[in-house]
């Protein structure tokens, strides 16, 4: 085995050297040893301890902090040293099979650093290192695997949770990793399993590759690799139809999505992002080709989509984001930019008028225009890798003169100006109140002093058309 050199907190120090004098053997386990060798800072650090029973590792830890027995039966501890210093602790357990109740984890201090590592899921999770020797752990080649960029599963025991599937498409993403093909197929064998894991679950594994993904392509391909994307039958289509049929280069959908999933990650970096936003840009990026499809006309893609495409587009993006367990509050977010993505993509290539503008924003809501300019340049597809070319870029300029960038605009003329006016509460105040802000987006008006103008030349008016109606009666009469 190796050596590697870990310099560890103090009081981590001295809580393995208690765990050591009461004869365990903690070693340092899973992800934090893989990103330490990475070069990668990790605040996680997992401890697995080989030799002692629950309740003697319980018995040392409260020796030095808080423990948490979340699950003392399962083997599952946390300890709390001290402020934003909270371990998780375990010990090497074996799994039965319960029949219809799942699995069953057993505590099991006998086992060897070698066969709790057959548990894990690939070889890059499955090392470990000893403190107290500088000794690392490597019984399935994980640390060559790591310098090839290789995902390889450890044994047999991976088809136990066909999650790993997923955990392997955002490893992917994360580090550019490819899956080795004996992995690959094994799991494509575990697709009839997926019904069955928890959505929330599913969402962890997407949000990763979303929130950490330095190249989503590659995660994405892991699903075609596996075969998973067939479980996503929104994603498997775009691999069937041509990005634009018109034109010599051969591009499918799917391969234009791969190429502005990317694109999308440099923006980000670029406009530094929050978690959210970035979110909520590659989302969009990965549904905003859903208005392909093998059945439309070669060359209909590429004009103006009508109301019932936009619709069905619509549809197919909140049931794939429904598939994933994505949160409401995203999904409120990415459906109107895919919608106003499909429904703009020729408009915002024309000179912006603010009517237009105002309009748009009022569409996004609560989605922003400013989001909606960068999906439209992600999804442009001018081959450069960041591309200077900003399609809707005009839009934005305008909207931030027109203060709507980020929101819509207010409504000017509310309830309260209508009851000043001397009108009661009821349906004609809803169908004024709509009338007013259409004219506002329309550019009638801008400011609350013109509004009242509007609206006592509108109350006038109404008002002598009702006469005028009332005298048409009586001379009828």
């Amino acid at each position: 085995m190796n050596s590697l050199q870990i310099d560890l907190d103090p009081e981590i120090q001295n809580l393995l050297a208690g765990i050591r004098k009461a004869g365990g053997r903690p070693l340092l386990v899973g992800g934090y040893v893989r990103d330490t060798l990475m070069g990668f800072t990790s605040h996680d650090i997992d401890i697995e301890v080989f030799g002692l029973e629950p309740e003697s590792l319980k018995n040392v830890l409260e020796k030095f902090g808080q423990v948490f027995a979340v699950g003392v039966s399962f083997g599952v501890l946390k300890v709390r040293l001290g402020p934003g210093n909270t371990l998780d602790i375990t010990l090497p357990r074996r799994e039965s099979h319960q029949g219809p109740r799942g699995m069953l984890l057993t505590p099991d201090p006998t086992m060897t650093p070698q066969e709790a590592a057959t548990r894990r899921d690939y070889t890059i999770n499955a090392m470990a290192y000893d403190p107290a020797t500088g000794e690392l752990l490597d019984f399935f080649g994980g640390q060559d695997d790591l310098n090839q960029g290789i995902l390889r599963h450890v044994g047999p025991a991976f088809a136990e949770d066909p999650l790993r599937v997923l955990r392997g498409m955002q490893f992917a993403a994360r580090w550019d990793f490819r899956m080795a093909p004996e992995t690959a197929e094994l799991c494509a064998g575990l697709r009839p399993e997926y019904p069955g894991l928890a959505g929330q679950r599913i969402w962890g594994e997407w949000q990763k590759l979303l929130a950490k993904g330095q190249v989503p392509s590659t995660g994405l391909e892991v699903l075609e690799q596996t075969r998973w994307r067939e479980l996503y039958p929104d994603l498997e289509i775009l691999a069937t139809v041509p990005e634009k049929p018109h034109q010599p280069r051969k591009q499918t959908a799917w391969q234009h999505t791969l190429k502005a999933l990317d694109l999308a990650v440099k923006i980000c970096g670029r406009d530094q992002l929050s978690v959210t936003d970035r979110e909520i840009l590659l989302l969009a990026t990965l549904c905003h080709e859903f208005g392909k499809s093998p059945e439309l006309r070669p060359g209909q893609i590429t004009r103006e989509p009508g109301p019932a495409q936009v619709e069905a587009v619509m549809d197919r993006t909140g049931d794939f984001l429904q598939s994933i367990d994505c949160p409401h509050y995203l999904a409120n977010e990415v459906i109107p930019l895919v919608r106003e993505h499909l429904a703009n993509r020729l408009e915002c290539t024309e000179p912006p008028h603010p009517s237009g503008v105002r309009h748009l924003a009022q569409r996004l809501a609560p989605s922003s225009l400013t989001q909606w300019e960068r999906l439209v340049q992600v999804c442009a597809d001018t081959g450069d890798e960041v591309p200077g070319l900003r399609p809707g870029r005009s839009w934005l300029e305008m909207a931030e003169a027109l203060g709507c960038a980020e929101k819509p605009v207010s409504p000017l003329v509310l309830g309260r100006h209508l009851l000043e006016a001397g009108l009661k509460p009821g349906k004609q105040f809803r169908e004024l109140l709509d009338l007013a802000f259409a004219a506002q987006l329309n550019g009638v008006f801008d400011t609350e002093e013109a509004a009242k103008i509007w609206l006592a030349n509108l109350l006038a008016e109404n008002a002598a058309k009702q006469a005028k109606k009332l005298d048409g009666t009586t001379d009828s009469d």
